[in-house]
């Protein structure tokens, strides 16, 4: 693949004092690197060879049809032969690099990483190519997390999870994954004492509750999934 790198500060969503990224996670600035402005995200994986200030975003060349990968986790081997992984939490311009998306199933695929990502793996340039990472799970600690969005009472993230979510249901209604800002979508008011049934990318299931309707507070569920082996 080929890789760039990127700060928030560069134009996503402001939600003050910091910044949303397209899969609604919490952004803030912490610091500059090599590359330009530090940030740190909520709600990732941040157990060595991740950190809470590496992060991705994938290409979506189709109303953020990459969005189910939200969450998921990709490792990237540096020109130097160090190993990262960074959390996938944003999506970036599809061809704004001259490069294809990932979601078409294209093992050339582009990957934007924050700078502390891209500033840990020795290149020289600026966009290299033929870059190699693959998906791997999450080294997460602590358990899944909800968040309501601010503004939308029927709409919730899931985050800090092993594997990207790929569904979630309440009962018999199952959620819709907004294409915008990547939210679970219900039909209706989502209220404390709510289960969320949830299924990740490898088909394992979690019951998790609500236990607030605060908007953007974190929500500790008390539960993980089960580690990969």
């Amino acid at each position: 693949g080929s890789f760039t790198h990127y700060y928030f500060g560069q134009g996503p969503v402001s939600d003050s004092p910091g910044y949303r990224s397209a899969c609604g996670y919490y952004v803030t600035e912490v610091g500059r690197s090599a590359s330009g402005p530090n940030d740190t995200v909520q709600n990732i994986a941040k157990m060595a060879p991740a950190n809470a200030m590496y992060f991705a975003a994938l290409p979506g060349p189709n109303q953020f049809n990459t969005r189910n990968q939200c969450g998921a986790c990709a490792q990237l081997t540096g020109q130097n032969g160090k190993v990262i992984v960074a959390t996938i939490v944003d999506e970036c311009t599809y061809g704004s690099d001259g490069k294809n998306a990932v979601g078409a199933n294209n093992p050339n695929g582009h990957l934007d990483l924050s700078t502390a990502a891209f500033d840990q793996l020795g290149y020289s340039v600026g966009n290299p190519t033929n870059t190699n990472w693959k998906f791997v799970p999450c080294p997460v600690t602590g358990n899944v997390v909800l968040q309501i969005k601010k503004g939308n009472d029927n709409e919730v993230f899931i985050q800090n999870s092993i594997l990207a979510i790929k569904s979630v249901a309440r009962g018999a209604e199952m959620a819709v994954h907004q294409p915008n800002y990547a939210a679970w979508h219900f039909g209706t008011r989502l209220d404390v004492g709510d289960t969320l049934h949830l299924t990740d990318a490898a088909d394992r299931t979690l019951d998790v509750q609500l236990t607030s309707m605060a908007m953007r507070e974190n929500q500790d569920t008390g539960r993980q999934f089960p580690a990969c082996l």
